[in-house]
């Protein structure tokens, strides 16, 4: 729209699976110290080869494999700009875990 003056609408995304969505997920890997993002991912490849009959063994998806498991289409980055990536349409799911303890950090 060109009365935006450049600003761009915040909107969702269209996948055809949920499994398909992009994980906007932090470089280091102690940002997910407990694994439920990858946990997540994970869940959501194996639904997918369940739904399509899949009897092909992936180790990506190896149910007792999720410290090694790398999510596909994952968007790494630091910062809160994971949050701008998933309302401007660019990243589908945002999981924020902390460990038991974490104090935040506001600055």
């Amino acid at each position: 729209d060109n009365n935006n003056s450049g600003k761009e609408n915040i909107r969702p995304t269209t996948i055809p699976t949920p499994a398909q969505g992009r994980f906007c997920i932090g470089v280091e890997r102690y940002s997910d110290a407990l694994g439920q993002t990858r946990r997540t991912a994970r869940i959501l490849q194996q639904q997918q080869q369940q739904q399509q009959g899949s009897d092909a063994t992936d180790h990506a998806v190896d149910a007792d494999d999720d410290d090694s498991y790398e999510i596909p289409n994952a968007l790494r980055l630091d910062s809160q700009a994971k949050y701008g990536l998933v309302a401007r349409g660019d990243g589908e799911y945002y999981v924020r875990t902390t460990q038991p303890g974490y104090v935040e950090w506001i600055w």
